[in-house]
């Protein structure tokens, strides 16, 4: 067996855009994964670092870090959903999981997310399209919209 002990906790933000008369919409970000060899779609997410005092702060820093999207340059209201273990199987590793409710925001912001950790784009999709995709248990386009 092998067990990864992580110091302190991470957290994942799970971005909502709220436009009015229209459906929300989800962000999810590409992210190309080495251990697995292929881009999956994901939540903005990360551990702390060490100077984090709370995992709100370490959400909104991953967010920012990760989509180029901050409290400044957007409406964002940030909500605690409560907390998940990720693999127990394997560490200790908890995050903290979050909802961001953005209601303006400038679509430039998207274009600043983070290459060096191998984000390769971004897609928004429906509320509904995601739904959809449960149901059907189908795979993503991988195509940026």
């Amino acid at each position: 067996y092998c067990n990864i002990e992580y110091p302190k906790m991470g957290a994942a933000v799970l971005p909502v855009f709220q436009t009015e008369g229209q459906e929300d919409r989800v962000l999810l970000l590409m992210h190309y994964r080495n251990f697995v060899n292929k881009i999956m779609y994901e939540i903005p997410r990360g551990f702390a670092n060490l100077s984090d005092i709370s995992t709100k702060i370490t959400a909104i820093r991953e967010f920012e870090e990760e989509t180029g999207i901050t409290p400044e340059n957007s409406d964002m209201k940030i909500m605690e959903l409560g907390t998940l273990c990720v693999d127990s199987g394997l560490s200790n590793a908890e995050i903290s999981l979050y909802a961001a409710k953005i209601s303006v925001f400038d679509q430039q912001y998207l274009a600043n997310y983070d290459q060096q950790e191998a984000i390769c784009g971004y897609r928004l999709f429906r509320i509904s399209e995601i739904e959809e995709l449960i149901i059907q248990n189908s795979k993503i386009n991988y195509m940026r919209q």
